[in-house]
C-alpha cells in the first residue's frame, strides 16, 4: 500500500502568487510565476508527493535536473578541495551525466533525472542547497543556463530562486525539506506547470487551504 493511502489527512497545500520559498518570510512578487508548498508529517508521503508532481509537469518540460550548491569553506586545503570534486562529480543514485562548474565561494553541480524509484532522498533534502529543476524543449537546449547563473548563485532562497527563474521562462524549480516535525514540497513556477500539479494534489486527496495567516495552525493539526 502507498504511503499516501495511509495518511489522507496529514497533508494540506497552500498556493501562492510569485516567489515564497518556505522559509523566506517575505515573498518575491511576480505574477508570471506560483508557488505550491505541501506540507506532510512524513518525509516518506512527501517523497511521494514530490514525484507524483515532477510526472505531473507538461510534456514539453522534458528535462528534470539535479541542481546542488556545495560550499568551498574558505578553511579548505586545497587536497581536501580535490577530494570534495571528485565526490561532487559522481553520479548520485538514479541521475547522470554530471557536470561540475566551480565558482569562488562554492560548486554547482548538475545530474539528469533518470530513474526517480531508485533516487536516494538523502540527496535532495540538503537546505537551501538543492533542488530540482525542470527544463521545458526550449531552455534545455540551453546547456550553459545553469552554469552560467552559478557564480551569482548562493544559495537556494528567494533571491536564488529568482536568479534562476529570471533567465529563462521556461525553467521551474522544486525542493523538498526535511524538518524536525514535518516536511516540505515546493514547486516555484509558471502557471504551466503549477496547474496541472494543483489537480494532481486535489486528485491525491490533498487539501488545499486559502488563509496563509492561519499555516501555523494548519501545521500544529498535522501533529494531532
Amino acid at each position: 500500500m502507498s504511503s499516501l493511502d495511509s495518511h489522507s489527512a496529514d497533508r494540506i497545500f497552500v498556493v501562492q502568487s510569485g516567489i515564497s520559498g518556505w522559509e523566506d518570510p517575505e515573498p518575491i512578487a511576480d505574477w508570471k510565476r506560483k508557488t505550491i508548498s505541501v506540507v506532510t508529517r512524513k518525509l516518506e508521503v512527501a517523497t511521494e508527493l514530490l514525484w507524483l508532481i515532477v510526472a505531473s509537469r507538461p510534456q514539453r518540460f522534458s528535462r528534470v535536473l539535479r541542481l546542488f550548491l556545495a560550499p568551498l569553506l574558505p578553511s579548505m586545503t586545497n587536497a581536501q578541495k580535490r577530494r570534495l570534486v571528485t565526490q561532487l562529480k559522481a553520479d548520485p543514485p538514479g541521475f547522470s551525466e554530471t557536470t561540475l562548474t566551480i565558482a569562488d565561494t562554492h560548486a554547482c553541480v548538475t545530474s539528469v533525472l533518470r530513474d526517480p524509484s531508485v533516487v536516494d532522498t538523502g540527496f535532495l533534502t540538503a537546505y537551501r542547497r538543492c533542488a530540482l529543476v525542470e527544463m521545458d524543449d526550449a531552455t534545455q537546449h540551453n546547456t550553459g543556463l545553469l552554469r552560467d547563473g552559478c557564480p551569482t548563485i548562493s544559495d537556494l532562497g528567494n533571491s536564488g530562486i529568482a536568479t534562476l527563474l529570471d533567465e529563462n521562462d521556461g525553467l521551474a524549480i522544486l525542493r523538498l525539506l526535511d524538518f524536525e516535525s514535518y516536511s516540505v514540497v515546493q514547486l516555484i513556477g509558471p502557471p504551466a506547470v503549477e496547474d496541472p500539479a494543483t489537480q494532481c494534489l486535489l486528485r491525491q486527496g490533498v487539501r488545499q487551504f486559502h488563509d496563509i495567516g492561519t499555516l501555523s495552525q494548519e501545521i500544529a493539526g498535522l501533529r494531532e
